[in-house]
This record gives C-alpha cells, sequence and structure tokens, in this order.
C-alpha cells in the first residue's frame, strides 16, 4: 500500500459560481489522522466534497495511490478507498440499520494487502449499539445512532481514508465520548482519517495533525482556539 494515499496539489472547489477553497495542498499519509479546523464557512466541507468529487473542483495534481484521480467521479474515488461520512450523515430512513449497512458494500473495490476489511461484525465491534438495532429503521434512529450507521456504512466500503464532516454536530457529551473512543480504534487499525470539525478539543484528542483554514484558504493556527 502506498505510504501517500492521498496528495492535493493546488486544489480549487466551487459550490456554483461561488469558489469555497483555493490553491489548496494537502498530503495523507496512510493510518494518519488530520483535523480540518476553522471557523463556519472557512471551506472544510468544500475541502471534503471536493476530493470526494461530489462538487466541482480543479488542481494541479490530485493523486490516489500514485495514480492520477482528478478526473475521476464521485463512485470511482469511492471504489478506490475514499470514503466520505457526510455532515448531513444521509441514511435511507427507509431501510434499516442492516440494509444500510449492507449498501455501503457497494462501494467496494480492490484493495492492496494491509488495507482493514470490514464487514458487519467488525462494524458492530466498533459501535456495538448498533447491534440490537440491526432491524430498525434509520429513522427510528437517535442522533448519535445515526452517526454511527453513517460511518459504519461508509467503513463497509473498506476505505484506505475515512472524510468525516462534522460528525460531533447536535450528539450529546456522552454519545461525543464513544464516538471518539470507537473512532480512536478505528485509527489504530490503519485507516487514515480527515476531520472537519467545529468541536476542536474532540479533533485535536483524535488527530495528531492539526490544519487551519480559513476563507478557502490554510491559515496560521489562532492565538486564541
Amino acid at each position: 500500500m502506498s505510504t501517500t494515499p492521498l496528495l492535493a496539489s493546488g486544489l480549487k472547489v466551487w459550490w456554483g459560481p461561488l469558489q469555497a477553497v483555493f490553491d489548496l495542498d494537502l498530503e495523507v499519509q496512510a493510518g494518519e489522522s488530520v483535523a480540518l479546523l476553522g471557523r463556519n464557512g472557512a471551506g472544510k466541507s468544500s475541502l471534503l466534497m471536493g476530493l470526494a468529487g461530489w462538487t466541482t473542483h480543479s488542481a494541479q495534481a490530485l493523486r490516489w495511490c500514485g495514480q492520477d484521480s482528478l478526473d475521476w467521479p464521485a463512485h470511482e474515488r469511492a471504489r478506490a478507498g475514499l470514503g466520505l461520512v457526510p455532515q448531513e450523515r444521509r441514511i435511507f430512513t427507509d431501510l434499516t440499520v442492516r440494509e444500510n449497512l449492507a449498501m455501503g458494500t457497494h462501494a467496494r473495490g480492490p484493495r492492496p494487502s494491509g488495507v482493514p476489511q470490514f464487514g458487519e461484525d467488525e462494524v458492530l465491534q466498533l459501535f456495538p449499539s448498533l447491534k440490537p438495532r440491526l432491524g430498525h429503521w434509520g429513522n427510528a434512529l437517535s442522533g448519535g445512532e445515526q452517526q454511527m450507521l453513517a460511518i459504519g456504512r461508509a467503513l463497509m466500503g473498506h476505505p484506505q481514508v475515512l472524510l468525516m464532516d462534522e460528525p460531533t454536530e447536535g450528539l450529546a457529551p456522552k454519545v461525543i465520548d464513544d464516538l471518539q473512543h470507537a473512532l480512536q480504534l478505528l485509527s489504530q487499525s490503519g485507516v487514515a482519517i480527515v476531520l472537519a470539525e467545529q468541536n476542536h478539543a474532540f479533533a485535536q484528542a483524535l488527530c495528531a495533525r492539526t490544519l487551519w483554514l480559513d476563507n478557502g484558504r490554510l491559515a496560521p493556527a489562532p492565538l486564541t482556539q
């Protein structure tokens, strides 16, 4: 497995006519955890969406495991091992928990040796509170359970790098603690994490490296955090 799964150089991202990210460089090593911090509107979500291929973007270079991936559509990036957990979670409310997890397998593609493999059992070990809920509809879950399900569904695609957008938003402190513990275990398994968060304490406790964004550009860390 390449030691640098994800490399972006000069990345620009747009939402319609509005540019949200400007000439940003990002490199993510295998198994690394990176926090993207900044105020609302700083470009964190747009950066993740551009990397995942969910919105208009361009770059001087966008490489995945040594391959030029700039022209790959979103589903091709997912099958190559780039997983996304969007801010809105986007679980299927009219499917059960088990069916939602199974949907994640459609993103699976060939994997090099050493990439963690996640099936239903592995996801339930990471998020045991989902086990008694397997037969429940997605709309019957709490916010914390929906977030765990969204992460679990992404893991079912066997990602090498997991992009997560505001996973603690709207969650109770106890649920956030449980989520932090699960993501620490996930990071130890070798899955790289790129985390956009407003909860700075959560992100910095989880991630070894922190990048600050301001107006779509990398910026120095603020004097007061």
